[in-house]
């Protein structure tokens, strides 16, 4: 496991629980609680749960790139 992970694994299991949710039980407000999910989610990153800023939101990306482990050194022989 990367360090990544392990920062990231409750979330992502909370995120997974949050998607199940979308399909709420037939006596609840389907419309209010799928739109707030889906506003969470739409907000958030998808690995680590921070806020998106605007700029990476409106171009529709889903992770902040915080969170991206590096690029991987180059080692020259």
């Amino acid at each position: 496991m990367i360090n990544r992970d392990r920062y990231t694994i409750g979330y992502r299991a909370l995120r997974a629980l949050v998607e199940d949710l979308l399909a709420p039980p037939p006596t609840a407000d389907v419309d209010t609680i799928h739109e707030a999910l889906q506003t969470h989610l739409r907000l958030h990153c998808g690995n680590c749960g921070e806020l998106r800023d605007h700029n990476l939101r409106t171009m529709g990306e889903r992770f902040c790139y915080a969170c991206v482990d590096p690029a991987p050194l180059r080692h020259d022989p």
